[in-house]
Formats: structure tokens, C-alpha cells, sequence
């Protein structure tokens, strides 16, 4: 079991030089929404110690404490000088704020001395990281908590050699997986060519928001990303009302019937991270309206609004002037549904501001309606729950 590194004094945190960021009351001022209470937390991933760590803070900035990463100090013997450091990735907040999800895996430092072979699995922990336990090895790094808490989608791609993660000759196929949070129970609802990941779960239980990656080309720069919702209750018909039909077949007609294409008729632009609103009636989503570079990121993007019944698209939030990689998910809606949370690096102008934020990646908030974005904290990755 993984013990966190709760011996960092989080007066050691504010007074450190950070990667992404200073943790001192500068440089978090909170989301501002109607929507703050005493049960309302924020999580997000930041570099501020030097390594990566899963955060979480009320939205005023208060309670700031680490939930989960750090050095792994009860583990497999090390070389000499060598230490182990498990470090987060996408993470998220469960509805019901007691658990998180993460893509995390274990990094050797120095690497020289210590260089495991580097394998991400997703984990299942309590945010007030007493505890937390791997639930699946082979997860992706996209994956949706249900709105009752209980359940978590993340998707299995056959694309990958299982231990050194090469591409295989075979176009690349995803299942997408519903697994009971204890694990007593696991479903798969869809299994298709091409790459599929569960960006979010419907308030209202009854749909999958998927986000679909295609290779057009020989290339990976020149796949597209678009969204899909996946009827669940459809499919649990097709299996209610026809037990002698295999998954297999469930799956095949829930696809030919169930599966909604949302943006894939809109040229050009990529739309991904997208999340439904607390309501169900809007999608916010990041889209790209440039080709990936070739670091593998898009060169310019913006945040945009999907109304789900007529599936007009409204641009609330654009990248700064100087900011050539666009914004960075994953995004979060806050509780009320007034604004929406998304990271991006602070611009040169930022970083020289008053509050002296060193340049890297930071989270912001802006209203649906679109307008000033207003600075929250370093880091990125957001879930406000």
C-alpha cells in the first residue's frame, strides 16, 4: 500500500520555489461562484513541492493539503541514493466528494540509479487520503465517475503491447468498461475499432459522454477527436429484453441504434475533456482549431459551450495572445453550473503580475455566458464537486 508523504510541512510547500506555481496566498485566490460552501472541495494536480501531487482546497483557497503522491516510503528495496516517488496524472473527484480517481504510476529518481518500468494504472482513494488501492492495471487515462458515486467508466485499448507499449500491427480497438467502485461487479458497454474514452457521465445516470480518436492519416498528427453519448439505458434493455443475445450483439445494436454523434460532422475543429453542465442540458469542451504540432498538442484552441438539444456551439473562452499550445484539459463545471474550470500556461504578462507567478500551467475560471477569466491557483487538472 502506498503511504503518502504527509511529513511535508505545508509551511515547506509555501515558502518552496515551485515548478508550476507558489503556494502562498498570492497565488491561489479561489474560484468565486455562488456555489461555495463548507462541503465544496476542489482537486487539482500541481508540481508546486517539485513532484507531481493530487491537491485539494476549499474554493476560497483554504484547507489547501495533499491527498495522494509523493515518495513511496514503505516499498520494494532500492539501490543506494535511489528513492520512489508514485506519481498522479488525470485525476478526479467523486460526486459525493469521499473518493478520487487517479492515473498514476511509480518514477525512480535519480533515474540513473533507479528506472522501474514505468506503468500507469488507475487508482481508487478517500480525499482524505487515508487510503488508496489500484482498481484497474490496465485503465486508460480518460475515464468518468457516475453521478451517484458508485460506479467508474474507463476504457482498455488494444493497441498497446502490455509491457512495453508499441504499437501493434492491428488497428488499434476500445472496450469501454462500467466497474462497480468495490469491484464486485463489471460491464462492458461498448467494444469498437478506434480509440474510445468516457470523458463524463450524465447527471442523470442514463448516458456515457465518449470522445472518439480517429487516424485519417498514417500519422497520429492527423487523427480527428469528436464526441459521442452512449445511451445506457438502451443497452441494458437489449440485455433485459433479450437474454439470448450475447454482449457481443447487445453492443453491436446499441451502436447501429444507441450511439449519438455530437460534433464529428464539424469541420476541422477537435473537441475534447468535454463534460456535461449540472444540469444535463449543455456540454463544455476544449476544441482545437489547429492541427497537432509536433509535440503532439494542438497550436491553438478555445473553450466552447454545446447546447445538447439543437447542438449549437458557442465559444465562451479563448486562448491569450501569446499562448501558442491553447488550453490544456482535463475541465470541471462548477457545482452551480455558472462557470467552468480549465487550465492553461500563464502568458509572460501573468507570470510578471503582482502576484509573481512563475510561468507554467495554471487553472482558471470563466462565466458560461464567456468574459474575464479569473485565476484560481496553479496547477491544472480541476474537479470542483
Amino acid at each position: 500500500m502506498h503511504t503518502l508523504n504527509k511529513s511535508l510541512p505545508l509551511v515547506a510547500l509555501c515558502l518552496t520555489l515551485l515548478v508550476l506555481g507558489l503556494s502562498d496566498p498570492g497565488a491561489t485566490h479561489g474560484a468565486e461562484s455562488a456555489s461555495d460552501s463548507n462541503d465544496s472541495w476542489i482537486t487539482f494536480l500541481s508540481h508546486r513541492s517539485g513532484k507531481n501531487l493530487l491537491y485539494r482546497m476549499r474554493p476560497d483557497g483554504s484547507e489547501l493539503t495533499v491527498v495522494f503522491g509523493g515518495q513511496i516510503e514503505k516499498g520494494p528495496p532500492l539501490p543506494e541514493g535511489a528513492q520512489l516517488f508514485r506519481e498522479p496524472h488525470w485525476s478526479r473527484q467523486s460526486p459525493d466528494r469521499r473518493y478520487f480517481l487517479s492515473w498514476a504510476t511509480d518514477v525512480g529518481v535519480p533515474e540513473s540509479k533507479y528506472n522501474p518500468n514505468v506503468q500507469f494504472m488507475l487508482y481508487l482513494g478517500a480525499t482524505n487520503g487515508i487510503w488508496s488501492t489500484v482498481v484497474e492495471p490496465n485503465a486508460e487515462e480518460v475515464f468518468a465517475w457516475s453521478p451517484d458515486s458508485r460506479r467508474l467508466a474507463f476504457a482498455i485499448h488494444h493497441h498497446k503491447h502490455p509491457r512495453v507499449g508499441y504499437l501493434r500491427a492491428a488497428a488499434p480497438t476500445s472496450e469501454i468498461v462500467l466497474l462497480v467502485a468495490d469491484r464486485t461487479a463489471r460491464e462492458v458497454v461498448l467494444d469498437r475499432p478506434g480509440i474510445w474514452s468516457p470523458s463524463d457521465w450524465s447527471p442523470d445516470g442514463k448516458r456515457l459522454l465518449l470522445e472518439f480518436k480517429s487516424q485519417a492519416g498514417s500519422s497520429a498528427l492527423d487523427s480527428t477527436s469528436d464526441l459521442y453519448e452512449l445511451d445506457l439505458v438502451a443497452f441494458q434493455d437489449i440485455r433485459k429484453n433479450h437474454r439470448e443475445v450475447s454482449q457481443a450483439d447487445a453492443v453491436t445494436l446499441l451502436v447501429q441504434n444507441y450511439l449519438k454523434e455530437l460534433t464529428g460532422k464539424v469541420e476541422k475543429p477537435r473537441f475534447m475533456c468535454g463534460r456535461y453542465s449540472p444540469d444535463g442540458k449543455h456540454i463544455a469542451a476544449v476544441r482545437y482549431l489547429e492541427p497537432w504540432n509536433g509535440r503532439g498538442r494542438a497550436r491553438r484552441g478555445n473553450l466552447a459551450l454545446i447546447e445538447r438539444a439543437a447542438l449549437t456551439i458557442t465559444t465562451i473562452a479563448e486562448s491569450p495572445g501569446d499562448q501558442s499550445d491553447g488550453f490544456r484539459g482535463p475541465i470541471c463545471w462548477s457545482p452551480d453550473g455558472r462557470r467552468i474550470l480549465f487550465s492553461r500556461n500563464l502568458t509572460e504578462a501573468e507570470s510578471q503580475s503582482k502576484e509573481k507567478m512563475p510561468g507554467g500551467l495554471a487553472i482558471w475560471s470563466v462565466p458560461i455566458e464567456g468574459g474575464e477569466q479569473t485565476f484560481v491557483t496553479t496547477g491544472w487538472c480541476p474537479e470542483w464537486r
